[in-house]
């Protein structure tokens, strides 16, 4: 399997969406694969809610998620917006005090996001 690269420089944002439209899974219906991934990383973590997702230019797409309802936020609202942007691992130990993201509604309405821990490969 092919791996996306950890793009950090913005000027590499379009070069990142052809690699991302390139894989053909954006949109695509849930698998099992997936699912037993987010379940376990749920279950390991101790955590309601984990997800598998995909950034594109103006959305976050969900192909795999435990505790949550939506298939897709804004860009503009997304925690994983800021993972994609280092290759290290992307922690938020309280959203509501990270000025990134104290107005996020989905730290101030549901699902009530309080911590974020992702990373990207």
């Amino acid at each position: 399997m092919r791996k996306l690269r950890g793009i950090c420089d913005t000027a590499d944002e379009s070069s990142r969406l052809e690699e991302l439209a390139s894989f053909r899974i954006v949109g695509t219906s849930p698998e099992a694969r997936f699912d037993q991934i987010t379940d376990l990383a749920a279950y390991v973590f101790g955590v309601p809610m984990a997800y598998i997702s995909f950034i594109e230019k103006r959305r976050q797409w969900f192909k795999s998620g435990t505790g949550i309802r939506n298939t897709e936020t804004e860009r503009s609202i997304s925690f994983c917006t800021h993972t994609i942007k280092s290759n290290e691992p992307f922690v938020v130990l309280d959203a509501c005090e990270d000025p990134r993201f104290v107005g996020s509604p989905l730290v101030s309405s549901d699902p009530y996001i309080r911590f974020y821990a992702g990373a990207h490969w």
